[in-house]
């Protein structure tokens, strides 16, 4: 794990917005090389909104991808441009400069440390928490409603595991959001 930890790339800064996280979704089960034991949104009063998930992933995977793609609500959700693939178990290996692929692996290794390692992965439970806080989002998001799809795959992309994240941005201050209409 100290390989990985000066991959991390969002600071403690404040930012110009807060974070809502509405619910978390489990999507496109049953899944057929993965079993979920459970998935559930726990939300919480003035603390963020927590995901609870377990799957049971039943054979050994040597390449893993993480599929992430953003959508921004108008009328109904509009692909945003943050859409990326990476495998993993390479990027941990050898890290790429591509700042959006750093920023999504930077933000998978700060909430699940202990499954921060290079392949093989798999023929195990993950037993995962995790939340969204606004430093893992970049310095500057437009105000607005958002869903978050990531899907989890194998090198003949079978999903392992698929998820959407709602969630809604906002200015802070009065003042701020009044100048930015």
């Amino acid at each position: 794990m100290s390989q990985v930890s000066p991959l991390t790339v969002f600071s403690n800064e404040s930012k110009e917005f807060s974070l809502r996280v509405l619910r978390y979704v489990c999507t496109e089960g049953p899944y057929e090389r993965s079993v979920i034991n459970y998935c559930k949104t726990q939300l919480r009063r003035n603390k963020p909104t927590l995901f609870k998930l377990s799957v049971y992933v039943e054979e050994v995977l040597n390449e893993v991808y993480i599929h992430m793609k953003t959508y921004y609500k108008y009328r109904t959700f509009q692909i945003f441009p943050i859409d990326v693939v990476v495998e993993v178990c390479s990027f941990l290996r050898n890290p790429t400069k591509d700042v959006i692929s750093r920023h999504v692996l930077s933000v998978l290794i700060e909430l699940m440390p202990e499954y921060a390692h290079h392949c093989p992965h798999g023929n195990t439970t993950y037993n995962v928490l995790i939340w969204l806080e606004e430093r893992f989002l970049p310095k500057s998001m437009p105000a607005g409603d958002y869903r978050l799809d990531a899907w989890f795959r194998t090198t003949d992309n079978v999903t392992l595991f698929a998820n959407q994240a709602f969630f809604s941005i906002r200015r802070k201050g009065v003042v701020r959001s009044m100048i930015d209409w």
